[in-house]
């Protein structure tokens, strides 16, 4: 079988050079260490009495546009930091920060009363108590850039509402989440990833929301033990507590408050021996407030012992009317083949702003490639729209993304150009559809792409026994997940294929996403319209005969 991880990537947020109309204050400036002199990255910028706000940067930059008031007061904090208060008088504003020292007394102290998988427990336990619970509507940016190797091949930006109907009242497995989504604004480049060409997902929201653990629970209630590297690793540590080894890292300062800051590490495999757990290592870091138990940063890294695949995400909170929510999540993921090559997704969602409150006309529950087609690029906001951070897009993204168009051209041609392809898409769904709910016999689909060699060969293997059973009444169609239409097309002749029945539904199909489609080639069974094996055995081997003649003979019975 052939099989491919489905990776994702994104750099950090943009900023304009253009006051959003006249309504707005500008504000922005850099972050530093007062010892070290070095960048403070990722430092919180919240705007006093409202629920504004920003992050820094990597080089502890920062930008944000805000309503027009009178006196602006700023809270800067960072963990690790003493945080400040400053009152801003209308120019470019560069800080220094006084770290924090670890309290080794105090920590003594704490470290004899309670244990560190007592603060993570009681964490997830307050959850409830500290979080948010009312309806909440964040407002946030969301970038996300590939790179193959050390050049970008791929860019998004959206401004996006996500829709929390219970805030953090509830935890429940992501993959039943009631989150609603609405994409306001987006931007995107040509995909010229050599690596993941017509494997990357329209958008990779569902990553960085699978980062907030304090409004997930993967896995709730579930038997199976076993890990996934790229689907909900982050909460296993909340659910599977007893595999990972606590540890004290020191007691540190946030906002004027003592922080926990708690590591964690899994255990051996061989220390849970009755558990299928995947060849994945995760480790990372708890900031838990000392006095609420709140979690106010949470770190991660899971890599495969192959160390072929490693995730990275960072988490942070904030405090909104009194409770904490979701303020940034970062997710990197980096892939690294025998070869050499590597491919790595970064993905940033910063919340700017949210509204308490009931929310009526944001409906979405899956923002999928027909969705994002139907989204036009609004070249006038882009222009004044600026979150904050690094100031616009950097010279080297924008050098690595062009071609005979430039970045600002690949924009306006992909709006036009997706939307073309989401039409043929879904034409060829409908299509697939309706074979479906026709076939009054046997139907087997072969799921394979242009680019998969073992799906060429397993056709060639099988080909007497596709004549074989066709002979009997039984349908086989051809379905490809090819992205490219030359491609596909390209490879029918090539591999003379040309006498199969086809059908091209690309790889970001809602049908595939039912299946949670994640190898080819793949084999399905439909028996009158029903589905009866969405994971067949090759059709050159045994086991596929004696399963079409069972079918065959209970069919003409």
């Amino acid at each position: 079988m052939y099989s491919k991880i489905l990776l994702f990537h994104c750099v950090f947020l943009f900023n304009c050079t253009q006051v959003f109309a006249q309504e707005k204050v500008k504000i922005s400036g850099g972050i530093k260490s007062e010892e070290t002199k070095s960048p403070v990255s990722f430092a919180h910028i919240s705007l006093e009495g409202s629920n504004y706000g920003t992050v820094a940067d990597e080089e502890g930059r920062f930008l944000m546009y805000i309503p027009i008031q009178e006196d602006i007061q700023l809270q800067i904090s960072a963990i690790g930091y003493q945080s400040k208060t400053i009152f801003f008088e209308g120019e470019n504003i560069d800080l220094l920060l006084k770290p924090s020292a670890i309290m080794l007394k105090e920590m003594d102290i704490v470290a004899n009363t309670l244990a560190p998988e007592a603060i993570v427990k009681k964490a997830f336990k307050n959850i409830k108590k500290n979080y948010i619970k009312e309806p909440v509507l964040l407002k946030t940016f969301y970038r996300h850039t590939c790179k193959d190797n050390d050049k970008y091949c791929r860019m998004i930006d959206a401004q996006i509402n996500v829709y929390k109907k219970k805030g953090y009242g509830k935890i429940e497995q992501y993959e039943h989440n009631k989150d609603k989504f609405e994409v306001n604004e987006l931007r995107r480049s040509f995909d010229q990833s050599n690596m993941m060409k017509g494997w990357h997902s329209p958008m990779a929201l569902d990553v960085v929301l699978k980062g907030d653990i304090a409004a997930l629970k993967q896995h709730s209630g579930s038997k199976k033990k076993i890990i996934s590297l790229l689907k909900g690793f982050e909460n296993f540590v909340n659910t599977r507590k007893k595999y990972f080894d606590f540890k004290w890292e020191g007691l540190i300062e946030m906002d004027g408050s003592e922080v926990y800051k708690i590591g964690y590490q899994m255990l051996s495999t061989s220390d849970h021996k009755s558990n299928k757990i995947e060849d994945v290592v995760y480790s990372g870091y708890f900031y838990i407030n000392s006095t609420d138990f709140a979690i106010l940063k949470f770190e991660s890294t899971a890599s495969s012992n192959d160390l072929y695949t490693k995730v990275d995400q960072v988490v942070t909170y904030r405090k909104y009317n009194g409770k904490y929510g979701l303020f940034h999540s970062r997710c990197v993921i980096s892939s690294f083949h025998k070869d050499c090559n590597g491919h790595t997704t970064n993905i940033d969602l910063m919340v700017n702003h949210i509204e308490f409150g009931r929310q009526k006309n944001i409906n979405q529950t899956n923002i999928t490639r027909n969705y994002l087609a139907s989204i036009p690029y609004n070249k006038s906001f882009w222009s004044q729209y600026a979150p904050r951070l690094d100031a616009s897009i950097s010279d080297s993204l924008a050098w690595d993304l062009k071609t005979d168009l430039t970045l600002t051209d690949q924009f306006e041609k992909m709006s036009a150009l997706e939307e073309g392809i989401a039409k043929d898409i879904l034409k060829q769904e409908n299509k697939l559809d309706s074979l479906i709910a026709n076939i009054d016999s046997i139907l087997v689909i072969d799921l394979w792409a242009s680019w998969c060699r073992p799906c060429m060969l397993e056709f060639h293997k099988s080909k007497f026994n596709r004549e074989k059973f066709s002979a009997s009444g039984v349908k086989f169609l051809m379905v490809s997940i090819d992205e490219d239409v030359d491609s596909w097309r390209n490879a029918i002749l090539n591999f003379m294929m040309d006498k199969e029945e086809h059908i091209r539904i690309g790889p970001h199909s809602e049908f595939l996403e039912q299946l949670e489609m994640d190898k080819i080639p793949r084999f399905l069974i439909y028996h009158k319209q029903l589905l009866i094996n969405d994971d067949a055995p090759l059709p050159h081997t045994e086991l596929f005969v004696d399963l079409m003649e069972n079918l065959i003979s209970g069919k003409e019975n």
